[in-house]
Formats: structure tokens, C-alpha cells, sequence
């Protein structure tokens, strides 16, 4: 699941495990509705998968719970990557995935 959202940000220097200053943007206040893309990817689908009807399940209720919204009807934001090997291509690089995340304003 990809979600974008609004929010009023602070920035300061959070502590990486060895000391180190990484400069981070943290949200405290979400000011609207997150605006989500569901994400379904399977490299070789085979009754042990987890298939994309699951997939759309358990998203749905994280969804559901983060108060994210992913549309409705042929509204519904949704990439859907069968036969596509994480291991091997990207979430960029993917044929459905790839579009949302390089240009997520016109999907609004």
C-alpha cells in the first residue's frame, strides 16, 4: 500500500543506530483524508500465493484502519503487478506501481 498524505511537519535530527544525525521530517497532525494506491504483486502465482483477492483484503483493512482511502468504482487507485519479481524489478520499475509513484497528482 502507498499512501500520501498532508501534514503540519517539524524537522529535527533523529539519532541513527551508530550516533549519526539524519535530518527527518516527521508529521504531527494529518490535516486531510490520506489518499492511498492499493498495491497487488505476486512473482508466480500458485495456490500457496498469497492471492490478489487476499491482497486486496488485507488491505483494505489496514486501510480501514490508517484512515486511508483508496476511491471507489473505476475511481479506485490500484496497481496491480502479476508475474513481476520483487527481488529482481523495483517498486519504480514496475509496470503498474512505476506510473503511480513517479507521477502520483494526476491520479488524484
Amino acid at each position: 500500500m502507498v499512501v500520501t498524505q498532508q501534514v503540519k511537519a517539524v524537522s529535527h535530527p533523529l539519532r541513527s543506530p551508530r550516533g549519526m544525525e539524519t535530518n527527518t521530517t516527521v508529521g504531527v497532525g494529518v490535516t486531510e483524508t490520506l489518499r492511498g494506491v492499493r498495491c497487488i504483486r505476486l512473482s508466480v502465482r500458485t495456490d500457496e500465493t498469497t492471492s490478489p483477492e487476499r491482497q486486496r483484503e488485507a488491505d483494505d483493512i489496514a486501510a480501514a484502519t490508517l484512515g486511508v482511502d483508496f476511491g471507489r468504482g473505476s475511481g479506485v487507485r490500484e496497481a496491480v503487478d502479476l508475474d513481476v519479481s520483487a527481488s529482481k524489478v523495483g517498486p519504480f520499475d514496475r509496470p503498474q506501481l512505476g506510473g503511480w509513484l513517479a507521477r502520483p497528482d494526476p491520479h488524484s
